[in-house]
């Protein structure tokens, strides 16, 4: 079963998607760990605290069941804008850590209206965070679906259902799916539309 990690800047809406799709599809769940890492040091943090949270992260995730479908609330690419936002050139150790590159990504948009946290950090800047997250993204060409707009948890759980469905079902279209969703950098929503039109009209063809 493929694992959905969903990043993107402060209060854009994660936690809320996450909690909403785990109820939907009945998958296993990741918490945010920095969060729970900033909530045992009173949100006091440095470099090294960043590099702790992310081997973490590395190993809660290789330690799941691949059986399940998993939604996991950030991964390392969080940590690795985090760091770069805040320190500046990503250390070697950070850069080389594995951004799950064979999951679904979903990145949230901050078009929703902050809310104060103590562990929030950034009202100003969730656009420019948006845009790093985007260039990393695009550079690392990390596949990705955008979260955003009025009817976000709707629409995103109506894409994952049509992706996920794709992932488990015949081993021929499992195949063909897994080569579009690594071989689309963009408007990967839009083909795997099409993809599954395609895909009901041959066996509404192959039944007639």
């Amino acid at each position: 079963m493929p694992k959905v990690i969903i990043n993107g800047p402060e209060c854009s809406g994660k936690t809320t998607l996450c909690e909403y799709l785990v109820k939907k599809l009945d998958a296993g769940y990741i918490q945010e760990y920095p969060r729970i890492y900033l909530e045992m040091t009173d949100g006091r943090y440095d470099e090294e605290d960043l590099l702790i949270m992310a081997h973490d992260i590395d190993d809660l995730i290789d330690e799941l069941d691949e059986n399940r479908l998993w939604i996991i609330d950030t991964n390392n690419i969080n940590i690795k804008i985090w760091y770069q936002y805040k320190y500046g050139a990503l250390p070697n150790d950070l850069r080389e850590m594995d951004n799950n590159r064979d999951a679904i990504h979903l990145l949230c948009s901050p078009d929703i209206p902050w809310e104060e946290d103590e562990l929030r950090e950034n009202p100003e800047d969730r656009d420019e965070i948006f845009d790093l997250y985007r260039k990393y993204m695009y550079e690392e060409e990390i596949k990705y679906h955008i979260v955003e707009g009025d009817n976000r948890l709707e629409n995103t759980l109506a894409f994952l259902k049509a992706l996920i469905t794709l992932f488990c079902s015949f081993p021929v279209i499992k195949i063909v799916s897994l080569w579009i969703y690594k071989e689309s950098l963009f408007c990967f929503d839009a083909i795997i539309a099409r993809f599954v039109i395609n895909i009901e009209s041959l066996f509404l063809n192959i039944s007639a």
